[in-house]
């Protein structure tokens, strides 16, 4: 998906996907691997997994939560830099998990 989401409908959508391909996908590696998950842990981490990928993936201009973090921990320029190949807004939301 290239697509900035910048409605909550887009980012929740983008989200859903996403939390139910991790979910797929650490459901047949476990099973293949043979390892016991618990079914409530697995639900805790898919939900955490959820919510903070929603805030990050809200980026609207001076109002999303990366941009304010960039602001108070004085990454501005990072989080603006949209040149020589690096898009900072975009790193910063691939840092987060």
């Amino acid at each position: 998906m290239t697509r900035q989401c910048t409605t909550p409908l887009q980012a929740r959508d983008n989200c859903l996907t996403h939390t139910a391909t991790q979910a797929i996908v650490a459901g047949l590696g476990s099973r293949a691997l043979g390892i016991r998950v618990h079914p409530g842990a697995a639900a805790a981490a898919l939900a955490l997994s959820f919510g903070t990928h929603y805030i990050a993936d809200r980026r609207v201009p001076d109002r999303g939560l990366l941009e304010k973090l960039a602001d108070k921990t004085g990454k501005t320029n990072f989080y603006r830099l949209a040149s020589h190949g690096m898009n900072g807004a975009f790193s910063e939301l691939r840092a987060v998990p």
